[in-house]
């Protein structure tokens, strides 16, 4: 029996079994190796734990005056289709430095596959990430794999995107048809709620599924790995396709509008309105997302809009775009009470 650890401190692939340690161990893959050191006659304690893994420690055989721990974690055979994409399998709400795939992993379903790659996008639509030169059943989707521009992603879904299909008067791509991140936690939303922002994103604006759809991933990975967030903080996203983008939705608390992120929804048009309004498009997709809200019981019918400005020190949603949803009929001049 072979096992082969990564040693951590040293950076050394070393082969580190002989068959009585080999007995000890014979039920683990050793992924990781750290060096801890213990006196004689006391108990077992690792200093290097980290409660993202899976670990057992266990003193080294030979030695007795103190000796090499070696931490261990378990690998079972099911969890070889994360293990084949450079994934690791681990429970969901821990943070993942790159995406989480369900399916490839052994255990609960709260025991997902974090892929640090660019392929999950691709996988959690149910995907696969090839050469565009080779077959492909469905139709290949640009922007969801990692690599070069002719590896692609394969999939049966729509080029287009999937309409989730919540509201009936606008599209709304659910978070899987555009490849989103698990967050790592969730609030619920007590709904219905009287209070609607709306913001602007003040980066790239897009004009189709594809561009919206980056634009969203990376968006998602800001707010997650740069601004410590549980996930994309808007409610909805609307891009100049005018579809809307699902964030946390409906259901979950969002980070969007502080002190009122509890009582309210926000949508954020992709792009900077410093200086232009969003297209049509784009308007009218804000307006039938609140009427959706209204007819599905989300939001009241009573409901008050502001910008972003209205209520903390910024200028979102940008000059133009304020200035437009000013107009609007349920435009709130009256700051609300927090």
């Amino acid at each position: 029996m072979r096992i082969v650890a990564w040693n951590v401190n040293r950076n050394l692939e070393q082969k580190i079994c002989d068959s009585d340690f080999c007995a000890v161990i014979s039920d683990y893959d050793v992924i990781f190796l750290s060096e801890c050191w213990i006196q004689p006659g006391t108990s077992l304690k690792c200093d290097w734990l980290n409660d993202e893994f899976e670990y057992k420690c266990f003193p080294r055989l030979k030695g007795k005056d103190g000796g090499l721990v070696l931490l261990y974690r378990k690998t079972l055979r099911s969890d070889a289709p994360c293990l084949n994409i450079g994934g690791t399998c681990q429970d969901d709400h821990h943070v993942c430095s790159g995406s989480y795939v369900s399916g490839l992993c052994s255990g609960g379903a709260n025991r997902r596959c974090c892929s640090v790659g660019n392929d999950a996008p691709c996988l959690n639509i149910g995907g696969t990430c090839q050469d565009d030169h080779q077959h492909c059943s469905g139709s290949f989707v640009s922007g969801l794999c990692s690599g070069d521009t002719h590896r692609r992603c394969c999939s049966t879904q729509s080029s287009s995107g999937t309409d989730s299909g919540m509201c009936s008067n606008v599209k709304v791509y659910s978070r899987a048809s555009w490849g989103a991140k698990s967050p790592t936690h969730v609030s619920t939303m007590h709904t219905p709620v009287s209070l609607f922002f709306v913001h602007h994103t003040e980066g790239n604006a897009c004009h189709d599924f594809t561009s919206c759809a980056i634009q969203m991933r990376n968006i998602q990975n800001y707010h997650m790995a740069t601004r410590g967030w549980s996930d994309i903080g808007y409610s909805f996203l609307v891009g100049e396709d005018g579809a809307v983008y699902e964030g946390r939705g409906w259901h979950h608390v969002g980070a969007h509008t502080q002190n009122y992120n509890s009582r309210g929804f926000g949508v954020s048009v992709m792009g900077n309105f410093m200086h232009r309004k969003p297209n049509n498009a784009a308007l009218n997709a804000i307006k039938n997302l609140i009427q959706c809200g209204i007819d599905t019981g989300y939001v009241t019918s009573g409901y008050s809009l502001y910008g972003h400005r209205d209520v903390g020190t910024t200028d979102c949603p940008g000059d133009d775009l304020y200035n437009e949803i000013r107009t609007w009929s349920h435009y709130n001049t009256q700051k609300p009470q927090r």
